[in-house]
């Protein structure tokens, strides 16, 4: 989306809700595998929250495979 901005007037940045939760996937080798999460708003522009200046916990992601002999939930972590 292209804006324009003048001191003359006020500008609509169209930016924000909805928010998408991405979470990306890479093999690193045979048995590891790691795992990034991001948000995302409505022009692709990467959203960040914080409370107080402070991240909140990291979120937690549940993986279970289809017939159910293997389920584990893990908290991801930050950097």
């Amino acid at each position: 989306s292209i804006f324009e901005i003048s001191p003359q007037k006020t500008s609509n940045l169209a930016v924000g809700e909805p928010v998408i939760a991405l979470l990306t996937v890479s093999k690193r080798n045979e048995t590891t595998y790691s795992f990034n999460q991001t948000l995302q708003g409505r022009l692709g522009e990467r959203i960040s929250l914080l409370r107080n200046d402070i991240r909140p916990r990291p979120p937690r992601v549940h993986i279970k495979n289809e017939d159910g002999s293997y389920e584990r939930t893990y908290t991801l972590e930050y950097g």
